[in-house]
Order: C-alpha cells, then structure tokens, then sequence
C-alpha cells in the first residue's frame, strides 16, 4: 500500500500551483526589479561608501521615497502568499499548515500591521 504522502497531487492541483508560484515569482520579481530602479534613481549604489557605521543604527544614503513606490506592490505580493495557508489547510501541499500559517501570518503582520499602518516611518 502507498503512503498517503507519496500520493502525487492531480494535473489540476499541479497546474494550480505552478500558476500561483509563476504568480508570486512574477511579484517578488516585480518588487526587485522596482526597488532597484528607485535605488537606482537616487543614485543609492554611488552613495553606498558614504555609509556612517560609527553611529547606531548606522546612517544609510538617502532613499526617501522607497516605499511609497514599491510599498502597494509589496502588501498585495506579501497578502498573496495568505493562499499558502488555504494550499495546507485543503492539503494541496505538504507543509504543516500551523508552521505554514505563523510563517505566513507574521509577514502580514509585518507588512499590514507595521509598514501600512506606519508608512510614513
């Protein structure tokens, strides 16, 4: 008899998830390539030597501006990743789904709680 865990997903379920991690590739991947062109147009990159590592926290370049170009992005990229939960909880995928969920939810919180909520930090 085969294991439960050996049993392969069906050629839906698989579609689905090659879907929805082509999805999330495809905003991660968006959020990289946004915060390098900010970084980019702040000139972030030449300014990098100019660090202050004597002062706690140290002083970084300017980069004023990074989150409101890439924060929206962001929260809905972040908030996508809630179906990971769903994906664990119908048994989609193999992950336990209460590691799945405090990994899922605190990156939530961190995003909706804290960045949203304190954009202007």
């Amino acid at each position: 008899a085969k294991d439960s865990k050996d049993k392969k997903p069906s050629a839906v379920v698989s579609t689905y998830l090659t879907a929805y991690n082509f999805a999330s590739f495809v905003g991660w991947a968006s959020v990289l390539v946004l915060t390098i062109k900010r970084l980019l147009d702040v000139k972030y990159f030449d300014k990098i030597g100019s660090v202050d590592f004597s002062t706690i926290p140290p002083t970084f370049p300017e980069i004023n501006g990074l989150y409101r170009e890439i924060g929206f992005v962001t929260l809905w990229v972040q908030t996508g990743a809630v179906l990971e939960i769903v994906h664990s909880l119908l048994g989609l995928v193999r992950s336990p789904f209460l590691t799945t969920f405090l990994q899922v939810m605190s990156r939530i919180y961190i995003v909706w709680g804290i960045l949203y909520l304190a954009d202007d930090a």
